[in-house]
């Protein structure tokens, strides 16, 4: 049996391996970094190594698309706008998209991994904000925003005194 295996990244940044079992010439090629694979049906399986793998029997069951979210077609201030109405409008989830996006363009704004960080907030993802909080505490760690955001994430994971500390509450 002929199997394809990849490291694949939803819009979430969360990352596993993608199995196509009996597979053809069609897959052998290396895919490139941003290009969107459809799969119909697939199910899920945590291996021992830790990964979540996406399973397919059958490439005719994935389809390789040449689109690819890291060639922006706006700035990374659009996208930001365009995720601000999304929190708004409370579609944290499209916002999350809108968030990564940004990001995708501007590494270093720590205002998108914030703002990102917030709508994780928002749908107690706190691992997740807690993730982004300390990434814009490093690129900016005077913002009072990103201080208030990681003391949120570490509240909403249990950890009231390390939520404390942050803000500098005794």
């Amino acid at each position: 049996m002929t199997a394809y295996h990849t490291v694949i990244e939803d819009n979430y940044r969360l990352c596993a391996k993608l199995c196509i079992y009996n597979i053809d010439s069609i897959l052998l090629n290396p895919l490139k970094k941003g290009v969107k694979i459809v799969t119909t049906n697939p199910y899920y399986k945590q291996a021992v190594d830790g990964f979540h793998y996406i399973r397919r029997e059958s490439p005719d069951e994935a389809i390789v698309t040449s689109e690819t979210r890291l060639n922006p077609l706006k700035s990374g201030d659009e996208y930001k706008k365009e995720g601000n109405e999304y929190y708004k409008a409370e579609s944290y989830e499209k916002a999350i998209s809108c968030y990564t996006l940004t990001i995708d363009i501007d590494k270093v704004n720590s205002v998108y991994w914030s703002n990102r960080a917030q709508c994780y907030i928002k749908l107690e993802h706190f691992e997740r904000a807690l993730s982004d909080a300390e990434t814009a505490a490093k690129l900016n760690i005077t913002a009072e925003k990103i201080q208030f955001r990681m003391a949120a994430s570490w509240s909403g994971l249990g950890d009231h005194e390390k939520s404390c500390e942050i803000l500098q509450i005794s």
